[in-house]
């Protein structure tokens, strides 16, 4: 089976839109939707037509013009073909793209992965289907999320580790023992508190906090407010530290790009997603709960030691293979 891959575009950013094959000729990975349209013109009208933010509220229609130049480079009609493609892209592959590739050929399946919470597109989409409707009409649903699967009958992904480079360098400057990213969210205090009591235990904090008010900003000399930071940046100060806090707002969701950032690169993980006690990913040695954390911060000023091979267990390569087994093992 070949696979087409619509993805957010951050799986390779040396190679910026362009699209490029994986694993032989088995994964086309494709940026952009646009970024197989060669006329630069057109390529910007299509650009603007299916940007996510302006398709959010309002459909604009039409978008049925783009859909052969978007895929008929990459779609051989006697092969088996899954079209693959995040959520955040509905904009585009709207019901009208996969009724157009399943008229192509019997041999084409057609999946979505919800990397948020299903509510989330129901909220932010203009006419998200239902989870029924998404049932019926994709070949098969993917979530990151328990809940979500228990909730509506959705399937959930197997680990991977599709977001680690381990030809990042590591860089003396990004050193800490505790390293954390994210937006505020409502957990101001509770990152704060968490903050405190690390310092608390002499470990040394890299922590990058955005759209926190002024007046909020407590210990603003030693926590990075407002600052964004590349994701290359992330992984770069995800490997120089010892351990990673993930801070989960919904306990049982299931496995987040943080924690593979800390299994991938074999780290101490500090955090409340208590649904990883439920993966083949969970070390008890590794991932430390929140509530544990006094009495085991000396572990973490000692760095985690053991090497686990989860990265090859749980490749990239693999878990495409495991989608080709589902579809073939599953009915239409």
């Amino acid at each position: 089976m070949k696979f087409i891959h619509f993805t957010l575009g951050i799986y390779d950013k040396k190679r910026g839109d362009i699209p490029y094959e994986m694993f032989g000729n088995m994964v086309t990975i494709i940026p952009k939707p646009w970024s197989s349209i060669k006329n630069h013109l057109l390529k910007r009208l299509c650009h603007v037509h299916v940007k996510p933010e302006f398709n959010a509220r309002f459909n604009i229609p039409f978008k049925n013009i783009w859909y052969k130049s978007v895929v008929e480079k990459w779609i051989d009609l006697h092969e088996d073909t899954c079209v693959l493609f995040n959520a955040h892209y509905y904009s585009l592959f709207d019901k009208g793209f996969v009724n157009y590739l399943h008229s192509l050929s019997s041999n084409i399946f057609i999946v979505i992965y919800l990397s948020d919470r299903f509510e989330f597109y129901q909220s932010h989409y203009k006419n998200f289907p239902s989870s029924e409707q998404l049932k019926k009409t994709y070949d098969m649903v993917i979530t990151y999320n328990v809940s979500d699967r228990d909730r509506y009958g959705f399937i959930l992904e197997r680990p991977a580790f599709k977001y680690i480079d381990n030809n990042i360098e590591f860089e003396e400057e990004f050193q800490s023992d505790v390293f954390f990213v994210g937006r505020e969210k409502g957990r101001l205090n509770e990152i704060i508190s968490i903050y405190e009591q690390c310092t608390n235990a002499g470990l040394s904090c890299s922590f990058y906090i955005t759209e926190v008010s002024e007046s909020d900003m407590k210990y603003r000399n030693h926590i990075h407010y407002n600052k964004p930071i590349s994701y290359s940046e992330v992984l770069r100060r995800s490997k120089s530290t010892k351990c990673i806090l993930n801070l989960v707002q919904d306990s049982g969701a299931g496995v987040s790009l943080r924690d593979y950032e800390a299994f991938g690169y074999q780290k101490f993980l500090l955090t409340n997603n208590y649904a990883l006690s439920k993966t083949e990913l969970y070390d008890p040695s590794q991932v430390i709960w929140i509530e544990d954390l006094p009495r085991r911060a000396c572990e973490i000023a000692e760095g985690y030691n053991v090497r686990r091979q989860l990265t090859e267990k749980f490749s990239w390569e693999n878990y495409y293979k495991w989608i080709q087994d589902e579809l073939r093992g599953g009915t239409r």
